[in-house]
């Protein structure tokens, strides 16, 4: 296994895969690498729509294709 896919395999989880956490700083820099946002701007997409993270990931790709 190459170092990439070993760090990638290694990463922490989080708990639910259905809504985000805000309260923890590990899950929003996880999701914000993962999408390739700001964690900024999950915090902006939180507040428009809520924890549910189908919106808030819908939330942050539209924002991302505005500003593109």
């Amino acid at each position: 296994m190459n170092a990439r896919l070993s760090s990638v395999s290694s990463l922490r989880q989080p708990a639910q895969t259905d809504r985000i956490d805000l309260s923890s700083n590990w899950e929003l820099t996880y999701w914000a690498t993962q999408w390739g946002v700001a964690p900024e701007q999950i915090i902006k997409a939180v507040a428009a729509v809520g924890t549910n993270l189908r919106l808030v990931r819908r939330e942050c790709a539209a924002g991302r294709a505005i500003r593109a």
